[in-house]
């Protein structure tokens, strides 16, 4: 038997569901504002993407060490929520990331642009 990976189950009364991207539409939509929108795409980010990225809406100074060159920024549109997202990922090589997103009123998350290096850290915390 092949190995499939990690995946996560839903229970809906008597019956389990696998979730998928789609049944996580489901189970989060619809999105009536935009703070409704980052804890949704960070758990997104967090299943369904880099589990071990650290999605970046605070900045730190720029002088510090580390500092991240953006913020996660969030824009509402006809379509629903532009979300352009920061990520931070140190564990086996640290950088920060940014990728962008489409998620639809009705809680469908599209990527429009994957995952691209901003910022190389080097290496990260297990290397």
């Amino acid at each position: 038997m092949l190995g499939a990976g990690s995946f996560y189950l839903i229970k809906r009364k008597d019956t389990y569901h696998l979730l998928t991207e789609k049944n996580f539409a489901r189970l989060f939509g619809p999105l009536n504002n935009q703070e409704e929108v980052l804890p949704l795409v960070t758990f997104y980010e967090r299943l369904f993407g880099n589990p071990f990225a650290e999605v970046i809406t605070v900045p730190k100074p720029a002088n510090e060490e580390g500092a991240p060159p953006d913020v996660t920024k969030i824009a509402a549109t006809k379509e629903g929520f532009e979300v352009k997202l920061i990520l931070h990922n140190g564990l086996h090589h640290a950088y920060f990331a940014e990728k962008h997103l489409l998620v639809h009123s009705d809680g469908i998350i599209e990527v429009t642009k994957e995952s691209e290096i901003i910022k190389d850290l080097g290496k990260g915390y297990l290397f």
